[in-house]
């Protein structure tokens, strides 16, 4: 397979050699050198020198050709550092020359696109062997320059890749990976470029003596580098499954399963978009964060106002570099909470229309994305949300007020980690009926609650013991008597009528209520229908 280095080094000879004298690479300012590299094997094909300029150097710097790329300073000194360009264009020098920093911020400042305009008919012009390369970190070309300035893009380095410069460092180290630790490796170090994965891992190397702990320290690093960006990679949830949602279990279920190989062989492909929507406290964002650990993916979680920089150049920067990493991280999912308010004012022109831009970014790589990526948003409102972004979503769950025996999937799996307790079917009874209303985000406050009391009763006692306490009945009753739920508040309850009463556009998350708990219909006439006649059964 061809590598990153490799293509860049045939898209940029392939523009030489068909009289494409200025070009532009987008790369990470820490790939200089796999840039530099990869421009070698041309540059020796049209017989030229490679020369290498940045605002830091006042002379234009000489680059080796060998295998460790090198510069030394030439006698040509750039005299306006603020636009090289013209220094190049009135040099007798011939070559290859690369050029740093000059397209930052580049579509801000319109003065720079003549004067790039009149760089290509100049060289043009000339027939000379010279060949401008302009280099940045994140290029938006205007229509206009478009044809005058084609930009190859070095993208981040593909898993395989990955695996050899992991491969390469342990071998420099004396050491050898096992499958399972150089498969955690490959994960953690997904989405950098390359010359950060050596930083990386040479930084690893030099801090971390014990092998199974050199992955967290890459996912450290990681995680450190995305918080300032917006990005951060969430731990996994300490518990396995969202408890009462039967039917948003087939939908992740048929989503794992869509991302096996079988699947690609029959023609199927995984949702790009799945939107969880509903009332707050329901579990939705819960149920994202679960969704990656369920399919074996890399869960990547993004703030989308932290994204918005301060230029449109920064925030397409922050945007971009979000789906580039994702993209090349493997089966993942990425996730948006409170999704709706990224979409506030997006297509009224709000800081210098930003917001729009990134707006259409993300829709159309939701739209044509071919990467194992699923993206998860949860959402309060769903008349915030613009349609063409709604109808992106091939699954679209609703969160609602919870049934009975939902309810009671809710306690067992937060009971289960903090007590030892043995209901009888009637105390099950009691409960539910004094929780009913109640959010599963309710519930888990509640028991951490009565958790947290016992565990301070029995330290201020003295009789603690790390065994899991006796849990009875009355203390969760009486925890229930200290709070009001959100829905029995009169505004919040308005806001929740509101929500429900569009509830009809999404598959609910949980069917209905099988248990024994369920609340038996009122037979009309005294003739009870066949579900009712079911529920007394199972009652009884």
């Amino acid at each position: 397979m061809q590598s990153q280095k490799d293509r860049l080094t045939a898209d940029w000879l392939m523009l030489a050699q068909n009289d494409q004298p200025l070009s532009a690479v987008e790369a990470a300012e820490i790939d200089l050198d796999y840039v530099l590299k990869a421009l070698v094997p041309g540059s020796a094909k049209l017989d030229v020198p490679i020369y290498f300029w940045h605002v830091g150097y006042p002379y234009l710097q000489s680059v080796s050709k060998t295998e460790y790329i090198s510069l030394k300073d030439t006698a040509t000194r750039l005299r306006d550092i603020e636009f090289p360009l013209q220094t190049l264009l009135s040099t007798t020098l011939q070559g290859v020359f690369v050029i740093s920093g000059l397209l930052d911020d580049f579509a801000s400042h319109q003065s720079i696109h003549p004067k790039i305009s009149n760089a290509f008919y100049t060289l043009k012009r000339n027939h000379r062997s010279r060949y401008i390369v302009l280099l940045g970190d994140s290029i938006d070309v205007s229509l206009p320059l478009y044809p005058l300035l084609p930009v190859i893009r070095l993208a981040p380095p593909s898993k395989s890749e990955i695996t050899d410069i992991v491969r390469a460092s342990f071998l420099e180290n004396q050491r050898e990976p096992n499958d399972e630790l150089q498969r955690q490796l490959v994960q953690a170090l997904s989405g950098m470029p390359c010359g950060e994965i050596e930083i990386v891992l040479r930084q690893m190397f030099s801090r971390v003596s014990d092998v199974a702990l050199m992955p967290s320290f890459a996912l450290a690093y990681k995680r450190e580098k995305l918080k300032g960006r917006g990005i951060t990679l969430p731990a996994e949830p300490d518990i396995d499954r969202v408890a009462g949602m039967d039917e948003l279990d087939k939908t992740m279920d048929k989503i794992r399963l869509l991302f096996q190989p079988e699947a690609e062989a029959r023609g199927r492909r995984p949702p790009k978009a799945v939107l969880l929507w509903g009332i707050p406290g329901t579990g939705k964002s819960l149920a994202a964060k679960l969704a990656a650990k369920r399919i074996g993916g890399t869960l990547v979680a993004a703030d989308w106002n932290s994204l918005v920089g301060q230029s449109v150049q920064e925030s397409m920067s922050n945007i971009n570099h979000l789906l580039d990493l994702v993209d090349s991280s493997g089966t993942c999912v990425l996730f948006f909470d409170e999704f709706e308010k990224a979409f506030h004012g997006w297509d009224s022109g709000v800081q210098g229309g930003v917001l729009g831009k990134m707006a259409g970014r993300l829709l159309s790589w939701m739209q044509d994305h071919t990467s194992p990526v699923v993206m998860i948003a949860t959402i309060n409102r769903l008349n915030l949300l613009p349609a063409e972004m709604i109808r992106r979503f091939e699954y679209v769950h609703f969160f609602g007020s919870i049934h009975a025996g939902a309810l009671h999937e809710v306690f067992k799996v937060h009971l289960d980690k903090h007590f030892e307790y043995d209901f009888s079917f009637k105390e099950w009874q009691i409960l539910l009926r004094e929780y009913r209303g109640c959010t599963p985000a309710e519930v888990a406050k509640a028991v951490q609650h009565v958790a947290d009391d016992l565990y301070f009763r029995d330290i201020q006692s003295g009789d603690f013991a790390p065994d899991l306490p006796q849990l009875e009945l009355a203390m969760l009753i009486a925890e229930r008597k200290t709070f009001t739920p959100a829905s029995s508040q009169r505004e919040i309850s308005d806001q929740i009528a509101e929500i429900q009463n569009m509830a009809e556009y999404a598959k609910p998350v949980c069917g209905p209520d099988q248990s024994g708990f369920a609340v038996i219909d009122q037979p009309l006439m005294g003739i009870p229908n066949s579900g009712s006649a079911q529920k007394i059964k199972r009652a009884v």
